[in-house]
């Protein structure tokens, strides 16, 4: 019998962290085979019936599971991520989708150096740059830069997707981050928050990407569990860097945040 995504995800979602990783990494390989689409979605598709569909498919009848269908594996979720995953790409994850008009505001509308930091996995597209340590994208393209350090110049912003979390020295890459983009540039953050358990750090395993590092959270979340490995309030973290002008948990246990490059803050000159 052939293995369905679906079959496939409820392996993911109930296996042993050793079988996980085994797992993880032939989906990956066949993804990667399999991708049908030669590039990211574009801004037409993003702003379509088609693309709102795709997104809201197995949705209640009020059209809302919450904000933790990662963490309950809904039918929604996994269909998103397993089985239409190479037309939606980045533009899967809930949480982009509700700040979907920030988002194509930051990546599409600049002229500028925009950088997809860690997105090589599953590019942003749009014109944006990819950082990122594999040589290649999911697509096929070479990646141009493996550190921000190798960038041409002052990127006007960057967007980064389920990628910190896997960074040892992550406020050594937040300064980074913040130095790769000039005064006023737009830090966009997408990252995988400690409300659902199997991203928590010393649970979290990927053959193809790494383990978690990171687990994070908000300040002021009530009823934190004590015994969380690596927890950070990230919104405090992003706030000895940046101006952080918004950041909020979202859809699939995650936290958004829009932070810009303010020369006063954090302490900066």
């Amino acid at each position: 019998m052939t293995a369905t995504p679906r079959k496939i995800a409820r392996k993911l979602y109930r296996s042993s962290p050793e079988d996980l990783v085994e797992l993880t990494g032939r989906r990956y390989r066949a993804l990667a085979r399999r991708r049908r689409s030669p590039a990211p979605p574009t801004v037409a598709f993003l702003r379509s019936e088609e693309y709102r569909k795709l997104m809201n498919r197995y949705t209640p009848s009020g059209g809302d599971y919450g904000r933790h269908e990662a963490e309950l594996a809904t039918k929604s979720y996994v269909f998103r991520n397993f089985d239409v995953d190479d037309r939606l790409g980045a533009f899967r994850w809930r949480g982009i989708q509700e700040n979907l008009d920030v988002v194509l505001d930051v990546i599409a509308e600049h002229s500028g150096l925009v950088v997809d930091l860690g997105g090589a996995a599953s590019p942003f597209g749009l014109g944006s740059v990819v950082v990122d340590r594999l040589p290649e994208d999911a697509y096929g393209n070479p990646v141009p830069y493996r550190s921000l350090d190798e960038l041409p110049g002052k990127a006007d912003a960057i967007i980064s997707s389920h990628t910190l979390e896997h960074i040892p020295d992550l406020e050594a890459e937040l300064e980074r981050i913040r130095e790769s983009l000039r005064p006023g540039g737009t830090l966009l953050v997408l990252l995988p928050s400690f409300y659902c358990e199997r991203w928590r750090v010393g649970t979290h395993s990927h053959a193809s990407f790494g383990d978690h590092v990171w687990t994070f959270g908000l300040s002021g979340t009530p009823d934190v569990p004590d015994d969380l490995v690596s927890y950070v309030e990230i919104d405090r973290l992003l706030e000895q860097h940046f101006r952080v002008d918004s950041i909020a948990y979202c859809g699939d246990d995650s936290i958004f945040a829009v932070c810009r490059r303010d020369e006063d803050a954090g302490g900066h000159p």
